[in-house]
């Protein structure tokens, strides 16, 4: 949200858990789904 004017981007309605673990995510005011997913970097051992 946009403090200045009161106004936002979007607006998510739904979730959907995918089977590969992503989420999809939809926005009610834009029209749009977007997809979330997560990438595990592991870091060496020193």
């Amino acid at each position: 949200m946009n403090p200045a004017d009161q106004s936002f981007w979007g607006r998510p309605a739904y979730l959907l858990q995918m089977p590969d673990g992503s989420m999809l995510v939809s926005d009610e005011q834009l029209g749009a789904i977007y997809r979330v997913t997560y990438k595990n970097q592991q870091v060496a051992a020193k």
